[in-house]
């Protein structure tokens, strides 16, 4: 009877050996997986903050506020002004000599538009204390599947140079 308990004593101690050992293997090893899934996860959202647009104002956004606030920039000033209450004119009336602020905007983009510059004019419009309607539009505005497409079909082409 001593031969079989000693002989379960000494299993039931290497059990707890391996046991301990096995035990603080798996918890090293789950606490590295936790680690660097927390790393990759970190990451990730790092590079979707790059990815996503940060809240800033777009150029035609700056352009449009400039225009409809009345306030004098480089970049404002060079755009024409055509106002309908003006008379019958042959050209584009010169920049009127008193600022004016308006309520609405009409932006027309010749070529490609996009979403973010769409998206990005009008929560600047939703923001102006005094909501403004900004209508957008352009002479091509692509779905991303559309763009993707288009990518496509430029790849093909320079392939086959």
């Amino acid at each position: 009877m001593n031969a079989v308990a000693a002989q379960s004593s000494s299993a039931s101690s290497s059990r707890d050996i391996l046991g301990k050992w096995g035990s603080q293997f798996s918890d090293s090893l789950m606490g590295g997986v936790m680690d660097n899934a927390v790393q990759m996860l970190k990451t990730g959202v790092s590079s979707l903050a790059n990815i996503l647009p940060a809240n800033t104002t777009l150029p035609a956004t700056r352009i449009v506020d400039g225009i409809l606030e009345g306030k004098s920039n480089a970049d404002v000033d060079a755009y024409l002004y055509l106002d309908p209450r003006s008379g019958k004119r042959t050209g584009p009336a010169p920049s009127p000599k008193t600022k004016q602020s308006y309520g609405e905007a009409v932006v027309v983009v010749i070529g490609g538009g996009n979403y973010t510059e769409y998206h990005n004019l009008q929560e600047y419009g939703r923001k102006q204390l005094i909501p403004r309607s900004i209508t957008y539009g352009a002479t091509e505005l692509l779905s991303p599947a559309q763009f993707v497409q288009q990518l496509e079909a430029l790849g093909a082409v320079q392939s086959q140079r």
